[in-house]
Formats: C-alpha cells, structure tokens, sequence
C-alpha cells in the first residue's frame, strides 16, 4: 500500500511522512497472559480503566515496547509518549500482580487542568486527552505541518481519521469537501447493543467495496448516575486472544459473552484487514497459506510441583487453555477473514 493508504480520499498527498505506516505492526509480537492490575491511588478508577484499554492495543502496545520513542526522543521535559512507554513496559513485564501507576499520574495536570489527583474523572476525557497529548508528542519539533502529515504519527495512523463535511450547489451541483481530523468518536446514545465485529462500510464516503470489519478489543464500563461519579472498569483482550475484567487491582478472566452484555461506556474497535488470500500489508497476493493468528500456549506452562518431578497448570492457566482450546475450535476469522489489521478506532456512548 502507498504511504497516502490512510489519507481520506480526495485529500492532498502528505508533504512529510514521519512515521513510516509499514512499520506499524498490528500483531502481538509477544504472547502472553494479562498483565498487572493498577492500584487506585485514590479516584483514579476512571484513569486506570483508560490505561488498561490502551496497554492493550496492539499497535500502540509494540511501539512502546520496543521503546523506540524514547530512544530518539529529543523533547524537553514533559513528553506523554514517554510516559505511556514506561507504563505499558511496567505493566507487560512486572511479575507483581498489580503496580502503582505513578509514571502517568504523576503528570495528571500535564495531561488535563482539569485532571487533579484524589478527584473524581471522566474517563472519556481522560482518553480524549491522554491520546491527543500522544500526538502532540509526536509532532513535537516537526515545525508548521500541513493536515495530511500531521496524520503520519504513530498515534494519528492508530487511532485517527478524517470526518468529511459535504456542500452541494443546489444550482450548478457543484461539490465542496472539507475535511476534520479525529481521534476518537462520540456518539450520544442512550443505550446500544454493541457486536463483537462491526462493519463501518456502510458508513464511510466509499460505500461499495468489501466490508470495513472491526473487531473489538476493549470495552470500557462505567457504574454509577453520572460520568463524575460511580465507578469505572474495564474488559480487555490480552495478546494470548483471551478476555479479562481489569477493575483496579483485579485481573479476572472473563468470556465474550459477558463482555458484550456491559453497558459500555468506551468501546475499542480495530480493523479486521481483507480476506485470507490477500495480504494489505504488502499489497499482494499472500503465496503461503492462510495466517489464522492463532494464540501462542507459552503463557500457560504448568507451575512446577514441590512433591514431585511433575507439574500441573494453576487454576486460571487451566481454564485459559480450556479457553484457548474453545475459540480456537469456532473462531471469526476462519471464515474468511484475517485478524491481521490495520487501524483502531474508539468510541465512547454518552448516557
């Protein structure tokens, strides 16, 4: 695919592409179970929940754990793709059950004026904002940029898009179009019912053309009257394919059908890419066989035994293998779909 694959149509080609879209890689590189829960510091259920979500989005996930940002970062004090690096190294490799967010909570203020330590937040705040001061950690130092390279971060190629606004002359038919970046959508909805994969096809300025599935990754609850109060929680889908309640300091392993009877309040999408025989990463024809992302058994090795020389799995490995076992026999995507995908997308549900 060219490096303009994920401009909006009709917009004009990036004058500079700063980070190269072949380089974002939509697979775990590394399988494992669930990583640790996040203490609440105090109010920061709304945050943590947040953090969870994002640790837990593949592309961004690989990025910041082969901690190549930090490696040629030049930005004086204060960078948020710094501080989302430490975090989600901290998380994936702590052998602790559950750590102290201080890498992210440290800089709330930094993050949103609004974001006070020990005050209640809205999570979909938290995200808007923690995702935008990504990007602008991103921009940092790259001068005046014109629209279509400000999109060719990392953080822009991940999580955005463009929302095209259309006027047609009601007397010559002429077509204007313009164009707003994004980098989450809200929709206000009282109550939905959400799928597990969704087409956006329909929806989008080229309607025609296969289906444009997403898959869901994150979902992210809230319990309580209003987003200022009550209690936030999150399920997410771990590199081993698995589903788990994170809610706090707890890391439950859970099942999609109880994923998808939440109330959502932040639902986490990525882009199921093309059919098996296609390869959208090289733009070909794949000549091997078909991939079907199926989830590596390492994170499950058995806990060895002080009685004997055998071993036998713990609890919550045994019924991860069960699991694994069971999505493997009745998956999606072998029926004619390759979980290899492309883009993120978020959207938040407003009561």
């Amino acid at each position: 695919m060219g490096n303009d694959s994920f401009i909006a149509e009709g917009m004009a080609p990036p004058q500079r592409i700063l980070f190269p879209p072949e380089k974002i890689c939509m697979e775990w590189q590394q399988r494992q179970r669930a990583g640790a829960g996040l203490h609440n510091l105090g109010n920061t259920c709304y945050l943590n929940s947040v953090l969870q979500c994002l640790t837990y989005t593949p592309p961004l996930a690989n990025y910041l754990l082969s901690r190549e940002h930090s490696r040629s970062c030049h930005q004086p004090g204060f960078c948020m793709m710094c501080r989302m690096e430490a975090h989600v190294n901290n998380v994936l490799h702590s052998s602790a059950s559950a750590i102290q967010p201080w890498a992210v909570v440290n800089v709330l203020t930094r993050i949103g004026q609004r974001f006070v330590l020990g005050r209640p937040g809205d999570a979909r705040e938290f995200l808007h904002c923690t995702v935008n001061a990504m990007q602008r950690a991103c921009l940092s130092g790259s001068g005046d940029l014109d629209i279509s390279s400000q999109a060719t971060t990392i953080v822009h190629q991940v999580f955005g898009g463009f929302l095209r606004s259309r006027v047609t002359c009601l007397s010559c038919k002429a077509v204007s179009d313009s164009y707003g970046a994004f980098l989450d959508i809200p929709l206000d909805i009282k109550l939905v019912e959400y799928p597990a994969y969704l087409d956006l096809r329909p929806y989008t300025s080229q309607t025609a053309g296969e289906p444009l599935l997403y898959s869901l990754y994150a979902v992210l609850v809230h319990s309580g009257d209003s987003c200022h109060e009550g209690h936030y929680f999150c399920y997410t889908k771990a590199s081993n394919g698995l589903w788990y309640e994170m809610n706090d300091t707890s890391v439950v392993l859970h099942d999609i059908d109880t994923v998808l009877r939440q109330q959502a309040y932040l639902l986490f999408y990525q882009l199921v890419c093309g059919h098996t025989d296609y390869d959208y990463s090289a733009g070909r024809r794949r000549t091997g066989p078909p991939s079907h992302d199926r989830a590596s058994r390492d994170d499950t090795a058995p806990e060895p035994s002080n009685s004997s020389s055998q071993s036998v799995p713990t609890p919550r490995a045994a019924q991860e293998q069960t699991q694994l076992r069971q999505m493997e026999q009745s998956r999606f995507p072998q029926q004619g779909y390759d979980l290899r995908s492309r883009f993120v997308g978020t959207m938040d549900y407003e009561p």
